[in-house]
Parts: C-alpha cells; sequence; structure tokens
C-alpha cells in the first residue's frame, strides 16, 4: 500500500494504521473516507512530529457506518520535506 492507495475495510471494525516518515516539520495524518452515499468524510489522526531520523508512526481508527473505503494521507503540514514507507 502506498500513501493515497483506497482500501475496502468494514465499518464498525477498528483498525491500526502506520507507516515509516522522516519530515523536517511536524506531519499530518488524515484518512480520506468513501462513503456508500457517494460523499467523502475526512477524520484527522493525530500527527507525526519532525523526525530526523527515520520513525513509525501508528494511530487506531474505526471504521464509520456507511463507509466503503478509506485512503490513508500522511500530509506535510507547511514547506518543508517527508519522506514516507512501509504503510
Amino acid at each position: 500500500m502506498q500513501n493515497g492507495d483506497f482500501v475496502q475495510l468494514t465499518p464498525g471494525v477498528n483498525y491500526r494504521a502506520s507507516n515509516v516518515y522522516q519530515s523536517d516539520v511536524d506531519t499530518r495524518i488524515v484518512l480520506n473516507i468513501t462513503m456508500q452515499n457517494g460523499t467523502t468524510q475526512y477524520l484527522e489522526l493525530p500527527g507525526a512530529p519532525a523526525s530526523a531520523e527515520l520513525t513509525e508512526w501508528a494511530g487506531t481508527f474505526t471504521m464509520p457506518a456507511g463507509a466503503l473505503s478509506v485512503s490513508i494521507m500522511h500530509l506535510l503540514s507547511r514547506n518543508g520535506f517527508l519522506i514516507t514507507d512501509n504503510y
């Protein structure tokens, strides 16, 4: 899986997401959730602080009722660099 890939998950189930990252600025983790009615919901998880070394980020979430799929996005909070791997 890569940053931004959509994956089908089961609504109501708890999931753990993780990746390895390196960044010179604080970063954000945002779920892009596609709903059955065609709308999109965004859920922000706890972010990841700047890290000069490769560091694991991990968080948990519950798929909302009516959800079809989710994409996990690891994003920059401002100008800088971000390297991600091992989603």
